[in-house]
């Protein structure tokens, strides 16, 4: 087999396993018999394909001509390398540090591949879409099981440290789905949803059986985000939706407003029937007074207090890349360990970890990227106007929550789609 044939099937293995958490565990935390997530320390699968992937495309990164990209990339990684010197667990933050490594190098080597659309987003889209199925059966049977293999654990209703809804006569369960969080699961959607509606317009006449199982899977993904009750993960498919939607009428002159609306209208009635029939859950939702939702709003803000402080204390340094959950463990000892969360804002967050420095290379290397929207659209470069709509939505949810900067399949999914958003913008060969 040609090495750029197994090369390809590789990244699409990694593609497909992507939103399955299957993980080797090397190191578990446990204190007063509760686990501390954010002091684990394993190996993914998805990671284990994707360094092979890395391997045999490691040369590619050599071949970048760009200069100003790589100088950026190598300065944000030395300083990041540099935070383990003054973090509070160096563990953890060498950990954390492998994640990012990987998906700069990601980053890198795409840029000089050509993407095949159609086949990682039907990788992709695959594999969300099965565990839409799951998630739907957790939702409607309200019941999680354990599986290694999948790397699912169970969640149950009545325990502390669960997302549910609550009200005085009922807690439901919210859908996991393969995530270990709703709103992950729910930005995971989120991503999908826009990625399909891109590939559908993107479709010519000629793709009728592409087009079949966008249209199928569609409504399937969309009923999934719907049982998460993630608001984030709404807005941000919302505002990538308009983005989206705006520059296929508005630049690429689509003829296909009919089939528009009928996406559209499939969708309002689903959100329809769902609010009619879970009205209650939707209320005690939206009911800013209920029990969980005051207490959801008082923790972000003791998250924002939390925050500041830290960055208050480590302004030019930060804590140390992954030690935000440390620091907040250890200033905030008489908490129960599942209250121990990072702040719900991932720019506070990355502020905290790494300090003014590193947070200001990174923020400029992303605002870098973000003005060559101008020309891909002048362009038409569609490919790439798709993934940066996904790119800023993802950008402006991460105002409410922190997966992307606390999770591996967060790290490794922010460079991935970034990297699709400037692909062959390097001018590499």
């Amino acid at each position: 087999m040609p090495i750029n044939t197994l090369s390809a099937k590789i990244f699409y293995l990694f593609v497909f396993l992507l939103p399955w958490q299957t993980i080797f565990l090397l190191k578990e935390v446990f204190i007063e018999g509760e686990k501390f997530q954010y002091a684990t320390i394993g190996i993914y699968l998805f990671e284990l394909v994707l360094f092979v992937w890395l391997i045999l495309n490691f040369k590619k990164i050599t071949l970048c001509t760009d200069k100003r990209i790589l100088y950026i990339l190598i300065t944000y990684t030395l300083w990041i390398f540099i935070s383990i010197f003054w973090s509070l667990n160096k563990g953890i933050a060498l950990y954390f540090l492998m994640h990012h490594i990987l998906g700069i190098f990601l980053f890198l080597i795409i840029q000089s591949s050509a993407l095949n659309f159609k086949k990682f987003s039907l990788s992709l889209i695959t594999s969300v879409s099965f565990a839409s199925i799951l998630g739907l059966y957790q939702f409607f049977s309200q019941s999680t099981f354990s599986n290694k293999w999948l790397g699912l654990s169970q969640h149950i209703p009545w325990q502390g440290g669960t997302s549910v809804i609550e009200s005085a006569t009922f807690r439901v369960l919210r859908t996991y789905g393969s995530m270990s969080h709703p709103n992950i699961f729910g930005g995971m959607l989120a991503i999908i949803l826009l990625l399909s509606l891109g590939a559908y317009l993107k479709a010519n006449k000629n793709e009728l059986r592409w087009k079949t199982f966008l249209i199928f899977t569609i409504p399937i993904n969309f009923l999934a985000l719907l049982t998460t009750f993630s608001r984030s993960s709404f807005l941000a498919l919302f505002i990538g939706t308009i983005l989206i939607v705006f520059y296929f009428l508005f630049f690429e002159k689509s003829k296909k407003k009919k089939d528009l609306l009928v996406i559209f209208y499939a969708l309002v009635i689903i959100t329809s029937i769902f609010s009619v029939a879970y009205s209650n859950i939707i209320s005690s939702r939206s009911n800013i007074h209920s029990r969980l939702e005051k207490k959801s709003l008082d923790d972000r803000g003791a998250y924002l207090n939390d925050a500041r402080k830290i960055i208050n204390k480590n302004f030019f340094t930060g804590v140390g890349l992954g030690n935000y959950t440390e620091i907040s463990k250890k200033n905030n000892s008489q908490n129960k360990i599942w209250e121990i969360q990072p702040v719900h804002n991932i720019y506070l967050l990355i502020f905290s970890e790494i300090g003014l420095f590193g947070f200001s290379i990174l923020i400029f290397f992303i605002i870098f990227t973000l003005l060559e929207i101008f020309k891909i659209v002048k362009e038409r470069n569609t490919n790439r106007v798709i993934f940066s709509a996904i790119l800023i939505s993802l950008l402006i949810l991460s105002f409410f929550d922190h997966w992307l900067w606390t999770t591996p399949f967060g790290i490794i999914t922010f460079w991935l789609i970034l990297a699709f958003s400037q692909e062959k913008d390097l001018k590499c060969v």
